[in-house]
């Protein structure tokens, strides 16, 4: 399953298929046919998963990697978490993890789902811990389950720096951090009213803010992407842990550290979605209007009621309507050229609403509101300026991309394919989340590696355009292999014998940065897989 996701995934009741256009000897070991794994063995695989517990496989793994020498006792977490929508129907009330509507994500409220979480480990991206809950499990809840779970595999001596998205401020979450030893470094929620009166700090005192990084543009015409800022102690409310249920939560007041960012890009960004914004609520309150001005009303009030709902919206404009009063004429009650004597017709009071002029923008705040769109404020609990400047309190929220891009999320769910899911059974699939977890881990250490050891020995390997390149991605460097070819022969002595008939110089220097032999295309591993499990009926 984990060379399969690798390689570009199929459904599991596929699997049979792509194997068998696989040496499955060379792969598991000699006498393994490919016919051995179907979908029911595969099934039985992810129950003995789903029975060992998840968190303990991927603990025992993480431990192992956390032990090994030369390991740096500081370590940058990246922490997120996304929703996983599910196909076809999990309607057992029982099931752990329990599939539920929430907010999704992938924007399909219509669809069942669950949260999965994920933290990656520093440079390298190898994942540290994974969890699948229920589907309207809250992100504030899915972090301090996960800081629980770091707690447990982390060594103790360990200093680690969780970064993650503005979901991680909270009073009781920050409160959960700081009890167990993590630092952290977020983004402030908008909701709070510290962020805007530090950004209102910065208007008032019209100031340039100091340079803290500066990179290239998207292309070479582009300007150069220059971020500012500047950072400042302040209190901040945090919740203490409960040490029980009937014991009230304590509340502190802790300096913690803000710092106030101007990325350049940021400001024509928000220019152009400033432009859509005014665009998009003169066009609804015009559309609105012309519908409402067109009815009577009774009296002030209705007409006020009716009215209520569209220049409630306005944020950004002033309205000019008014409620005027207005005769109407009757029909009367026969048809016909009225006789001369005959009395006036009857009349009726209306009221309408009448639009005296267009709408207004408020240019005094909706200057106000863009200059604090162009900022955004970093909170942290490093408050020393000398191991922690501003520039590198930046940076490591920079680094973010590391989860939430292709060495973590995006690639789960775009180029892995771990969502939709479609299995019967929950337990199932947080077994398969496990397994894309795995392969993950495999797929960033071969990019780090890569990486890493090619600049050193100055070698490269082609890229998608066939040029040669120093930093390729994991998938890049498997289309290496895309041509090697082995030769199978047949001895009645000797039995089966295999040979390297071609293998590309860039696959050898893949194989030379991972310290793999090339005998791996000739000798099949040792055969350590039990025979097939019990069947079960169905996936």
């Amino acid at each position: 399953m984990l060379l399969n996701i690798l390689e570009g995934r199929v459904a599991l009741y596929n699997m049979e298929k792509w194997l068998a256009r696989t040496d499955a000897e060379l792969l598991f070991g000699r006498n393994c046919s490919s016919n051995a794994f179907n979908d029911t063995r595969l099934a039985v695989c992810l129950d003995r998963i789903a029975e060992h517990g998840t968190d303990n496989i991927l603990a025992k793994i993480v431990t192992g990697f956390l032990s090994r020498e030369n390991q740096s006792s500081t370590r940058i977490i990246h922490n997120d978490t996304t929703s996983i929508k599910l196909l076809g129907a999990h309607d057992d009330p029982n099931a752990q993890p329990q599939p539920a509507r929430g907010h999704s994500k992938d924007r399909r409220p219509a669809l069942k789902q669950l949260i999965f979480g994920l933290a990656l480990d520093g440079a390298v991206g190898v994942p540290l811990t994974c969890s699948m809950l229920a589907g309207n499990t809250s992100d504030h809840t899915a972090n301090r389950l996960h800081l629980d779970k770091l707690a447990r595999v982390l060594p103790a001596d360990d200093e680690a720096t969780i970064v993650a998205d503005c979901k991680l401020v909270d009073p009781v979450t920050l409160g959960k951090l700081l009890i167990e030893g993590f630092h952290f470094v977020s983004l402030l929620p908008a909701t709070y009213k510290l962020r805007h009166d530090l950004i209102e700090q910065v208007r008032v005192e019209q100031t340039e803010l100091p340079e803290l990084h500066r990179s290239a543009g998207r292309t070479k015409a582009s300007p150069p992407r220059v971020y500012r800022g500047r950072s400042v102690v302040r209190d901040f409310k945090v919740t203490w842990p409960q040490t029980s249920d009937d014991k009230p939560a304590d509340h502190e007041l802790v300096p913690l550290r803000f710092l106030v960012v101007e990325p350049s890009q940021r400001a024509e960004q928000e220019e152009a979605a400033w432009a859509r914004k005014l665009e998009g609520e003169h066009k609804r309150f015009e559309t609105s209007m012309r519908a409402l001005t067109k009815r009577t009303f009774s009296c002030t009030a209705d007409a006020l009621e009716a009215l209520a709902p569209i220049v409630n919206k306005l944020a950004y404009h002033a309205h000019h309507v008014e409620i005027v009063e207005q005769t109407l004429t009757q029909p009367r009650p026969k048809r016909g050229r009225p006789r001369k004597d005959a009395p006036p017709p009857p009349t009726s009071l209306v009221f309408r609403v009448v639009q005296r002029a267009p709408l207004t923008p408020h240019d005094e705040a909706i200057e106000k509101l863009r200059f604090h769109s162009r900022y955004y404020v970093l909170v942290s609990d490093h408050v020393d300026q000398d191991t922690w400047p501003d520039d590198r309190l930046l940076a490591e929220y920079r680094h973010q991309h590391m989860i939430e891009g292709h060495t973590g999320s995006r690639w789960l769910k775009n180029v892995a394919a771990v969502a939709p899911v479609l299995l019967h059974s929950p337990a199932r699939i947080a077994a398969l989340g496990l397994v894309f977890v795995l392969a993950l881990m495999v797929r960033n250490y071969v990019q780090f590696t890569l990486r890493r050891r090619l600049p050193d020995t100055g070698e490269t390997v082609p890229d998608r355009l066939n040029k040669p390149t120093q930093s390729p991605t994991t998938e890049t460097a498997f289309l290496s292999f895309a041509a090697a070819t082995v030769l199978i022969t047949h001895n009645p002595v000797n039995g089966l014998r295999r040979s390297i008939l071609k293998l590309t110089e860039a696959a050898r220097t893949v194989l030379r940065m991972l310290d793999i032999d090339e005998s791996v295309f000739t000798d099949p591993p040792p055969r350590i897989f039990p025979s097939a499990g019990p069947k079960i009926p169905e996936m």
